[in-house]
């Protein structure tokens, strides 16, 4: 739902109908709860344009390259929206 009202960024993984995978990313001020984000951020010049925060992959998907698919997808769309600096955290 959040995906479709455009509150959130997603690339999404879809095998037919059925959703096995995705990717959130968004800009920084989109996603600003991360761990440890005042240690991370304390020897920073300049955040990241974008981050990228969660993966989910369907267990029963899993090493079918579905993670790859979507961080493809999710790099894709971040080129499209403008692009700049990528950051992933675990």
């Amino acid at each position: 739902a959040r995906v479709r009202n455009g509150s959130t960024h997603a690339a999404l993984v879809f095998d037919g109908a059925a959703c096995v995978g995705w990717c959130q990313f968004g800009p920084t001020g989109e996603l600003p709860r991360i761990k440890h984000r005042r240690a991370y951020e304390e020897g920073l010049t300049n955040l990241p344009d974008w981050r990228i925060t969660c993966f989910f992959i369907d267990k029963a998907r899993r090493g079918e390259g579905v993670a790859a698919a979507a961080l493809a997808g999710a790099l894709g769309e971040i080129a499209r929206l403008g692009g700049g600096t990528v950051e992933s955290y675990p």
